[in-house]
């Protein structure tokens, strides 16, 4: 049987390795007990008893005070911690009440892991700025992404992340994005556009229940028109049971890949009952498949000398794997597309659906956006022409980004971090929605972002103190295309209809 998510260390190795570390300390004890004197040996077992019990007493101190962590922070039980304080879910809440009381970086205990929060803009920055050098994803991600096969860009560190970003990132540029993909846009917004129309009639409002669905169908199609080079018809109710996978993979999969704390679940016999990770694994083999089928006809049409192949990021990937390289480059191949098809999609669309339920909840916003676009000429993209719709997109991307946190560990030991050094793989989170929103407030203002004067104006948007798409080198390598996706969008959805 195939293990899932890479694990194949036997658990047999991993239990003898732990006898073995337990069987030396004790034949040392052992040896030291025979040479002391039979009338003294009683005395040296109490001692050795009292001194243990006094070092595990003071090891509870130490935890119980946090006075081994290296920032102040909210304090549990000994040994607990804050299990069962965080609640799941509403974690962000969580990290955001206890910076006001700690401040911006505090540290506390989770059962036996040490975690460091920072929900401060310019402590992230600091974090962010040093990828991948001082800081990493947590080392079990890299292993779960491969073991499902969806081992790419995102999973990816260190020099195989640097190659693969200098291969990717021309795919995603201004200019691709204006010649390439913003007709593509255009066209699934229109499609969209008319399917939400003729849902209704000239009287009354138009119920429209699936926006959400229909954003994901759109998403969808214009990233793999985009990365494919193929339509393949999820607005006109085709490849459905792909558009489902991705979803749960967003909503479901990601987060237990990424929060996973129990690698012995997925090592036999354990795996027999986590069968939560061989549906994982399937989903992403059904993706697969189908990426699987374009990569063989666009290596087929490569071979032919078909002059119509299209130069997008398919071609670009194929070139680089070679097209006589064997199934293990294929594989890689495969999960750097998985991983642009899901992270292109869903992260978009559930953007775009948060902004229209702003746009209706406050309809003045709505009334002056839609004057603005009614009134303006010339391309929506144009930040200059069109300031206040891209301001609207702006304060959706800073109150709903679609990662809230990110979790990070340090890569070497020595890390310094606000004047503290950090020991290697300690856990750093970034709480990138709590620190916009705990600087710049909560509630939805497009009209801040065209004060000149105002904070937002001078450090979010030019100062790029919006951490939506992350900071530094590993800045989201699809920021353009999914500001495009959100201002064409918005512009088309707010000019034929009243939300």
């Amino acid at each position: 049987r195939q293990q899932p998510l890479g694990y194949t260390v036997p658990i047999l190795k991993i239990m003898t390795s732990l006898v073995g570390l337990l069987d030396k300390p004790w034949q040392l004890l052992r040896t030291v007990l025979s040479d002391v004197p039979p009338d003294r040996a009683a005395s040296v077992r109490k001692a050795l008893t009292l001194g243990g019990l006094c070092y595990g007493l003071y090891r509870l101190w130490r935890n119980a005070t946090g006075r081994d962590l290296p920032f102040k922070g909210p304090r549990g039980p000994p040994i607990l911690g804050m299990f069962g304080r965080l609640r799941r879910g509403h974690e962000g809440d969580d990290f955001n009440r206890w910076a006001l009381e700690y401040g911006p970086v505090y540290s506390f205990r989770f059962l036996f892991s040490k975690a460091t929060i920072l929900s401060g803009i310019t402590e992230i920055k600091q974090v962010l700025k040093a990828r991948p050098h001082d800081y990493t994803r947590r080392f079990r991600v890299k292993r779960s992404f491969d073991g499902i096969g969806a081992h790419g860009l995102f999973s990816a560190e260190g020099e195989e992340w640097r190659q693969l970003r200098r291969l990717t990132s021309p795919a995603f540029n201004d200019k691709r994005v204006n010649e390439q993909a913003t007709p593509i846009i255009a066209e699934a917004v229109r499609e969209m556009v008319e399917k939400w129309r003729a849902q209704g009639t000239n009287q009354g409002p138009i119920m429209v229940c699936t926006i959400q669905e229909d954003l994901n169908k759109l998403t969808l199609d214009v990233i793999c028109r985009l990365i494919l080079g193929r339509d393949l018809g999820f607005q006109r109710g085709s490849n459905e049971a792909v558009q489902e996978d991705i979803r749960v993979a967003i909503e479901n999969d990601l987060p237990q890949l990424l929060r996973d704390r129990a690698p012995w679940g997925k090592i036999w016999p354990f795996n027999q009952l986590w069968t939560i990770y061989d549906d994982i694994a399937a989903r992403a083999d059904r993706n697969g498949r189908m990426l699987a089928d374009c990569i063989l006809k666009r290596k087929m049409a490569i071979a032919s000398g078909d002059d119509g192949v299209p130069n997008d990021l398919l071609q670009t990937l194929v070139q680089h794997f070679s097209l006589s390289e064997g199934p293990a480059l294929d594989a890689s191949l495969k999960g750097n597309l998985l991983t642009f098809l899901t992270a292109g999609s869903e992260t978009t669309a559930g953007t775009a659906s948060y902004l229209l339920w702003y746009l209706a909840r406050y309809p003045r916003v709505q009334d002056k956006l839609r004057q603005e676009l009614t009134t303006g000429t010339g391309s929506v993209l144009d930040r200059a022409k069109f300031p206040y719709l891209n301001a609207c997109v702006m304060e959706v991307l800073r109150l709903r980004p679609a990662a809230y946190t990110l979790v990070l560990e340090t890569a070497r030991p020595g890390v310094l971090l606000c004047g503290s050094s950090l020991p290697k793989a300690s856990v750093v989170v970034c709480n990138l929605y709590g620190a916009m929103v705990l600087k710049y407030g909560a509630e939805f203002k497009p009209d801040q972002w065209l004060e000149p004067d105002s904070e937002v104006n001078r450090d979010l948007l030019h100062g790029t103190d919006l951490l939506s798409f992350g900071y530094g080198p590993r800045v989201c390598v699809g920021k353009q295309l999914a500001v495009a996706e959100l201002v064409m969008m918005a512009a088309a959805i707010v000019t034929q209809f009243r939300l």
